[in-house]
């Protein structure tokens, strides 16, 4: 017992010397406001885009690594933005090894405008638990890799086919991000294959509108 209550003493102050480190970080950029503040911090934390991603509406995801000095400042933290004509209305932090939200941040005003526009076009608001979150861009592709697989939201896909889950199809259907959009559109198509039933009529004019989409998205291919 003794040596355990050593432990906890040596254990619980670097936790939450941790969790303090952490609160400040996410305090420190809760207060910045564009992509492009966040690209010129050069402080004593420092950011770096990984990657960015083009969705619908002119909003631009972008995933970034978090530096302190030189060094990062959690192996697997990431920040990702969503932002409006440099106007961040969403920023969370998220673990890029499963994906788990650490923190986030939300502008309502931006958002509000937003839905207002999705709503009238596609029935529906952003849904943020839809975002792929990751250390790699959102891609589309169906033989993608060694061992011929999709990427993780074509394999989900292929999952709600075979579960008939058209709701979350639906809601895929609908959402900011065009590769989920096309995933979705690929669900449907599989289901009227394998049931020949009719769809809706409001689904059917999304998958007319993506038929008709000028937007560009990142693909794969690989060996079979």
């Amino acid at each position: 017992m003794k040596a355990f209550i050593t432990i906890l003493v040596l254990v619980i102050p670097n936790l939450l010397f941790g969790q303090a480190r952490g609160v400040k970080l996410f305090q420190s950029l809760d207060n910045v406001y564009t992509t492009s503040e966040l690209t010129a911090i050069q402080g004593k934390i420092r950011l770096e885009e990984k990657y960015t991603e083009y969705l619908n509406l002119g909003i631009e995801k972008k995933v970034w690594l978090i530096y302190k000095g030189n060094r990062k400042v959690a192996n697997k933290t990431r920040l990702l933005t969503l932002s409006h004509r440099n106007q961040i209305f969403y920023q969370e932090f998220f673990n890029s090894k499963n994906s788990t939200k650490i923190h986030t941040r939300v502008e309502n005003n931006i958002l509000f405008k937003l839905n207002k526009i999705v709503l009238k076009e596609l029935g529906s608001n952003i849904d943020f638990e839809h975002l792929t979150r990751g250390d790699e861009k959102n891609t589309f592709g169906y033989r993608c890799y060694v061992s011929a697989s999709m990427p993780y939201d074509g394999e989900k896909m292929l999952k709600l086919v075979n579960e008939e889950n058209q709701i979350e199809l639906i809601n895929w259907l609908k959402s900011i991000d065009p590769v989920k959009q096309v995933y979705a559109y690929l669900g449907f198509k599989l289901l009227q294959s394998r049931n020949k039933n009719t769809l809706p009529s409001d689904i059917e004019n999304i998958l007319t509108l993506l038929e008709m989409s000028e937007t560009s998205i990142f693909t794969c291919h690989g060996c079979t």
